[in-house]
């Protein structure tokens, strides 16, 4: 989304909104879910970095001749492995869970 809004000149209503939003969500700077593994964190803040250093490389270096759309590839890259990998592991999270909830249940009615 932000090569279009680029494009059309709005970068700062988007980093007023991505800030806005990573205060909001609390993520990954002050993790409310103390069980959230480990690796989900390191990779929250890696992801978070590396889109934080592309949008400071598509601001400052101008891209090279050969390549002029690197940045944009590159975005789209990230942002879509971000997003396979999240939606993957917080789908198999929150069926785990929703399995773990069921035992539970089920053991508090037997006793």
């Amino acid at each position: 989304m932000y090569p279009l809004l680029f494009r059309d000149g709005l970068q700062v209503p988007y980093w007023v909104l991505a800030v806005g939003w990573s205060f909001l969500r609390s993520c990954p700077a002050c993790p409310a879910d103390r069980r959230t593994p480990r690796l989900v964190l390191v990779l929250q803040w890696l992801s978070t970095f590396a889109m934080v250093a592309i949008h400071v490389l598509h601001a400052f270096v101008p891209p090279p001749q050969a390549l002029p759309d690197v940045y944009v590839v590159a975005n789209v890259l990230l942002s879509c492995a971000m997003f396979a990998f999240f939606f993957l592991y917080f789908n198999y999270r929150q069926f785990t869970l929703l399995r773990t909830s069921s035992d539970t249940q089920a053991k508090l009615k037997t006793q």
